[in-house]
């Protein structure tokens, strides 16, 4: 106990003895900077207060001291989601993760730090949707949905379940699904056993965080497509062209897949996923 006091003592120290913070990382004012820029810069109100005020922030941001040193100040996730104007319990250490906040972006952002407390709080106008992207096949881990190469999933008719067609052209590799900011991250903390090839195509997700949490891969080269169903966090596979092509439903192979994800030809007596083209389903089959 007194060796916990006693660190926490040394980074409120640390914190204090290094007046300049800064908040930088996902669109800080409409670009992505991490170096700590004045454009950053939080301003000292006094007795331990400082304020930022912006133009736009995006989700997945931190808060440094600005001079490289990521040890000393490294303000970020305590692993939930900062909402607007609610006070914001903060983690302070070389391992801290982006701080995610409850919509992609916030316009006019005022952020008010309280390094007495160890807390700061975000007002503004929170608004707009994440885009979410297959992140790490083909090698491939950009999350932008402005890049051509990102690996984008649209939005499908049924809420909350998006899907998209790759051509898979490295057959081995790791992955994980992610929304814009690396703010919300699924894949796996069970690496050796989950896993998706061509004879288990559906994977049950669990959140993850930082940059573990991938799931390897292992399909035959070709098209496929990717359907992520937030709602049950669960991503199916399926082989070939579908609907996102714009082929009519009636021409889209139907195929069947246990809960393990191992695809059954002729599914009987018991629950089982469907997958038509871009929609997958969970169905009893008697």
């Amino acid at each position: 106990m007194k060796k916990s006091l006693l660190m926490a003592a040394a980074i409120c120290a640390a914190m204090t003895a290094n007046a300049d913070y800064y908040v930088v990382g996902a669109n800080v004012n409409g670009s992505e900077d991490w170096s700590g820029t004045e454009k950053g810069k939080l301003q000292a109100k006094g007795g331990g207060i400082y304020e930022w005020r912006g133009t736009e922030l995006g989700s997945g941001f931190k808060i440094n001291a600005g001079n490289g040193d990521w040890t000393t100040v490294n303000i970020g996730s305590n692993g939930s989601t900062v909402e607007n104007g609610v006070p914001y319990e903060y983690y302070n250490g070389s391992d801290s993760g982006n701080i995610p906040t409850e919509a992609p972006v916030v316009k006019n952002p005022v952020l008010v730090l309280d390094e007495n407390e160890q807390v700061f709080t975000l007002t503004g106008d929170f608004g707009g949707e994440f885009d979410w992207f297959v992140a790490g096949v083909n090698g491939t881990w950009i999350v932008d949905s402005n890049n051509p190469d990102a690996l984008w999933l649209q939005k499908t008719d049924e809420e909350g379940v998006f899907a998209c067609d790759i051509d898979v052209t490295v057959e081995e590799g790791e992955m994980k699904i992610s929304n814009s900011g690396w703010t919300e991250e699924w894949g796996t903390n069970d690496p050796e056993n989950v896993y998706l090839d061509n004879e288990h195509m559906t994977l049950e997700l669990e959140q993850v965080y930082g940059e573990g949490g991938n799931f390897s891969y292992v399909l035959t080269p070709g098209k496929y497509t990717f359907t992520w169903d937030y709602n049950t966090t669960t991503l199916i596979i399926s082989s070939g062209s579908s609907a996102v092509d714009g082929i009519d439903a009636e021409d889209v192979e139907t195929v069947y897949y246990n809960l393990q994800g191992v695809r059954v030809e002729n599914p009987v007596g018991g629950v089982f996923v469907k997958v038509a083209g871009k929609k997958a389903t969970k169905v009893a089959i008697d």
